[in-house]
């Protein structure tokens, strides 16, 4: 999954249960927990302060939503900032 307009990709790591951008040798991601076998919790999403407020958090999301839509998954968003980027871009 590719930001577009941008050089970012997020990958599924999924033997981590983790959606990840990589960072200069630091990671931004999204992870989340199996609950059942069509739901999705995302638990917590980390961008490291240095990368902040450029949209990395919000793309991450993004992909990962649209990795739950695509295989008609249900999610949890336990994340208060998943919450946040589903509310405003729904999309």
């Amino acid at each position: 999954m590719t930001d577009r307009g941008n050089d970012l990709v997020v990958h599924h790591d999924e033997e981590r249960h983790k959606f990840v951008v990589e960072l200069g040798g630091r990671e931004a991601y999204l992870r989340y927990v199996r609950a059942g076998d069509r739901t999705l919790r995302y638990s917590r999403t980390f961008v490291p302060p240095e990368y902040r407020g450029r949209g990395i958090g919000a793309l991450i999301v993004a992909s990962a939503l649209d990795y739950a839509r695509e295989r008609q998954f249900h999610v949890v968003p336990t994340c208060p900032f998943v919450q946040w980027v589903a509310d405003h871009h729904p999309e």
